[in-house]
């Protein structure tokens, strides 16, 4: 593999005057064009959002995401509808996005959508009916067992995650926001300095730039910090290393989770290649050719690997590798006794690890939602989304193996669901 092989070299990225940072996927292979406006609040968010002294939590971004949703011309789905394109709003951990498809008047759209995020119209009516989505949003989710066994993870994994509390209060906590919270959260986030644009298709980027520059959208009076956490205190507090509970059914699910220190931590000591390494230690250490793992499955100790994945809640990181099993004490005693769980890989390995990612980069990178994904992980640690792939490429076993030393030494927690035989 040549050492220098680029991906996505038709992505662009710039800032508009506003200063919202935008990416432009050129792809003349797709007829279709994707767009999607993206802001920096989501679900997931800390509990400890101060909108003029008032705390909220992440699901103020839930109800706002429904919210907006709503105009005095009606819903902004329908009108889009009516354009012939197709809208849709997706709130995840970190980030709320708001996505258009069309397959014609792609610059006129994009120009629409960002003016309707400079003028937020809510009523007590649509803010009710708001609340209505927002609590059958958060039903429908908690029936996502990827979902629920996240938080339940990160409530152990972290000493200060309180957000677990939407597993039982999201109702009283939804209910009490009104109009005030969300023209306040509006404000402060919804404005071109926390927000991003991503465009793919058939398009020229600076056709794109014109357009989104015709927009009305303007940066927010406030100025958001980020919080820093105190990942020392976290380590030394080992009360929720283990979280377990009984379940109606046969089989047993182990998960094992890393914590890792904070993001801007990571980053002064890794650098830029720390997220070439996101890419690598799931594959690394938890897919079915990781020694470990491999071993287990042989044992009878994993009957099959439920997922692997590195999830990022805003500052937060943590590694997760969730298993299905019917002996899941023994598999505990294994997994936390294993001497190679966390061993870099060989030569051979690492190389064929590598081979897998970019591979999977190559046969993917006409697929908005997978490139989007990407540029997200990039965005949200200040990285080019080009300079993200293309450290996949170049990233060396040294490295990697001296990262691996490190996560060794942090601290990990195991949830259970433990079935009943």
């Amino acid at each position: 593999m040549k050492n220098k092989e680029e991906l996505l070299s038709n992505v662009f990225e710039y800032k508009l005057s506003n200063g919202m940072q935008v990416a432009v996927v050129e792809d003349s292979k797709i007829n279709q064009v994707q767009f999607a406006a993206i802001v920096n609040a989501g679900l997931l968010e800390s509990g400890d959002i101060l909108l003029d002294g008032v705390k909220v939590d992440g699901l103020v971004a839930l109800v706002m995401a429904k919210a907006f949703n709503y105009t005095a011309l009606g819903k902004i789905g329908k009108i889009l509808f009516e354009a012939n394109a197709l809208f849709d709003i997706e709130v995840t951990n970190s980030r709320t996005i708001f996505k258009v498809s069309t397959s014609k008047n792609a610059y006129e759209l994009s120009t629409k959508l960002l003016n309707y995020f400079s003028n937020f119209e809510v009523t007590q009516t649509s803010l009710e009916s708001a609340k209505k989505e927002a609590i059958f949003d958060i039903e429908k989710r908690l029936q996502d067992e990827k979902f629920v066994n996240t938080l339940k993870v990160a409530n152990a994994v972290f000493s200060n995650f309180n957000q677990i509390d939407i597993l039982k209060l999201y109702k009283k906590k939804i209910n009490a926001i009104n109009i005030t919270i969300l023209r306040k959260f509006y404000t402060k986030y919804y404005s071109s300095s926390s927000m991003g644009f991503f465009i793919s298709g058939n398009i020229d980027k600076d056709l794109v730039k014109e357009a989104l520059e015709k927009s009305s959208l303007a940066e927010s009076k406030y100025k958001i910090v980020e919080k820093s956490e105190n990942h020392e205190q976290e380590i030394s507090n080992k009360e929720k290393s283990f979280y377990q509970e009984d379940v109606s059914r046969e089989f047993s699910r182990v998960i094992i989770g890393f914590k890792f220190p904070s993001r801007k931590n990571m980053y002064e000591k890794y650098g830029n290649q720390l997220f070439s390494m996101y890419q690598y230690i799931t594959y690394s250490m938890f897919s079915e050719t990781a020694p470990t793992i491999e071993k287990a499955i042989k044992k009878g100790l994993i009957t099959r690997i439920n997922t692997f994945d590195l999830v990022e809640i805003n500052e937060k990181t943590m590694l997760l590798g969730d298993f299905i099993t019917f002996k899941p004490d023994n598999l505990i005693a294994f997994l936390q006794s294993s001497k190679t769980l966390t061993k870099a890989p060989s030569i051979q390995r690492f190389n064929k690890i590598k081979k897998q990612l970019v591979v999977t980069i190559k046969e993917n990178c006409h697929n908005f939602d997978f490139v989007l994904g990407l540029y997200l992980m990039a965005n949200a640690n200040n990285l080019k989304l080009l300079d993200l792939v293309n450290d996949v490429v170049i990233l060396s076993n040294k490295k990697f193996s001296d990262f691996l030393l490190d996560v060794k030494k942090y601290p990990h927690s195991i949830y259970v669901e433990r079935g009943q035989k």
